[in-house]
């Protein structure tokens, strides 16, 4: 008796693994992607905590469709001379951007673009040198409002005669901005730190008041962005 349930114990046994190895169990496999890689970067990098309200300094990836990263790492603590690596880029990126992003990671503008479309080429680590930069919001408008195309502020803001006394040339353009009151409305200052609203080149851009400038008809996205970055940097401080 004992024997014969010695052995239909094993049966039953045997029964019960056989079963398990037939895939009632599922494993999850995880695949390491060979293709990913890495991009480290290294300069001596000012001004990167200047960025505030809702945007975010940052190095990012994007692909040659999307204006969304595909990957994206901070920047906003640096200072100084710093290596920084971005690790595991998906292989359908094909630019490395120091870029400024919004929470969604939509690119607002980008200070710094690396092709990297090559990607037969990559081996591992793609190692990039940037020397000297400033990252600073203010050198951001500076350079893509006031300065650097046929209608920005300093074709007429600058020289030896500067229009309405406003000199907007690059080594000019802050000391004549920040704290200074508009010679158009003597009771207004040009920028005014911290209340966007109520400062005069703000008023003057957005509004395009034909009475004491130029009057936009309509702006482009970019101008829109260039005037929603102008916002956010009086509205955290108006650093340098």
């Amino acid at each position: 008796m004992n024997y014969a349930y010695s052995l239909l114990t094993i049966v039953f046994l045997l029964v019960f693994a056989t079963s398990c190895d037939d895939g009632h169990v599922d494993e999850k496999t995880y695949v390491y992607n060979t293709d990913s890689y890495n991009v480290q970067l290294s300069g001596n990098f000012t001004k990167a905590n200047t960025w505030g309200g809702k945007y975010t300094l940052a190095l990012c990836g994007f692909n040659e469709t999307d204006k969304y990263a595909t990957i994206a790492k901070s920047l906003s603590n640096i200072d100084g001379e710093a290596t920084i690596k971005l690790s595991n880029i998906p292989p359908e990126t094909k630019t490395v951007e120091i870029a400024v992003i919004n929470i969604l990671r939509e690119r607002m503008a980008t200070l710094y673009k690396y092709d990297i479309s090559d990607t037969d080429n990559i081996n591992d680590t793609i190692k990039i040198n940037v020397g000297e930069m400033n990252l600073g919001m203010f050198a951001h408008i500076n350079n893509n409002l006031f300065q650097g195309t046929k209608t920005s502020c300093s074709k007429c803001h600058s020289g030896n005669a500067p229009r309405a006394g406003l000199d907007l040339s690059t080594d000019k353009a802050y000391s004549s901005i920040v704290g200074v009151a508009s010679t158009k409305s003597p009771d207004n200052l040009l920028v005014k730190a911290g209340d966007a609203e109520n400062s005069f080149l703000y008023k003057v851009i957005s509004v395009g008041d034909e009475n004491i400038h130029y009057s936009h008809t309509q702006l482009t996205t970019d101008e829109q962005t260039m005037l929603d970055i102008l916002k956010q940097w009086i509205e955290a401080g108006a650093k340098e």
